[in-house]
């Protein structure tokens, strides 16, 4: 169901609906989980959020940005790149800016 999730976020045209039926909230949730792939497929699709510029503050604000960080972590290079893009399209609304900062994106 994450898969479908993400597979759904890759349309910007459900955003909006994915938004409000709770989506979001809910891929922030299983990312925490201690499976690898569900964490891993959670920040895929919210990586896929991020490109609707219209989300980019509900994302920060749901706590959308540790899952991103961790996926910019990643070991695969397609991975960290969708993890790194999806930042960088969230730090473009300043609201992101603390939010990040708060979140340990640079090393200490």
């Amino acid at each position: 169901s994450i898969m479908c999730l993400g597979n759904m976020a890759a349309n910007s045209f459900n955003h909006a609906a994915m938004i409000e039926q709770g989506a979001l909230r809910m891929l922030i949730i299983r990312s925490r989980c201690n499976e690898k792939d569900i964490q891993e497929y959670s920040a895929f699709a919210i990586a896929n959020l991020s490109s609707n510029e219209d989300v980019l503050n509900t994302i920060g604000e749901e706590g959308g940005i540790i899952p991103l960080i961790t996926l910019a972590k990643s070991s695969s290079a397609h991975s960290a790149c969708l993890g790194l893009s999806a930042l960088r399209r969230l730090a473009t609304f300043p609201n992101n800016w603390v939010r990040m900062l708060h979140s340990d994106i640079l090393p200490a």
